[in-house]
């Protein structure tokens, strides 16, 4: 829980709780690592 980019924090606010939290964790890894491209 950094809140390094803000579309984490867009996710949460859209989710509006422990969904939010853990949609945003699963699109940080996405977005991690579709910009490795590992």
């Amino acid at each position: 829980m950094g809140g390094k980019r803000p579309a984490g924090e867009r996710v949460v606010i859209i989710g509006g709780g422990v969904v939010g939290m853990e949609t945003a964790e699963l699109f940080v890894r996405t977005g991690k690592e579709g910009s490795q491209g590992t």
